[in-house]
């Protein structure tokens, strides 16, 4: 069987919401074994905070939609707030 080269995870997997220091160690976790051995790292978050502070890029979906892709230095705080804002406001 060929070595995985990804990680996938959920948040069920890294963090307790009444925990976020426990998230924000799992996330440092998850970037160092990126780095170390070359792997591809999928989160799926509702944190943006810890978006902001781990991810390399940011896919935002909206609707079942991809809403951007973007390297996280290109992402503005007012895209991620575009995805949790009602169509109305």
């Amino acid at each position: 069987m060929p070595e995985a080269r990804d990680i996938a995870a959920t948040r069920s997997t890294y963090t307790v919401a009444s925990d976020p220091e426990a998230a924000e160690d799992i996330m440092c976790l998850l970037k160092r074994l990126a780095k170390a051995d070359n792997l591809a790292v999928l989160c799926v978050l509702h944190q943006v905070e810890l978006a902001y502070n781990h991810a390399d890029r940011v896919v935002g979906i909206r609707d079942g939609r991809i809403a951007f892709d973007l390297p996280r230095e290109d992402l503005s705080r007012d895209a991620v707030r575009g995805l949790y804002l009602s169509e109305a406001a």
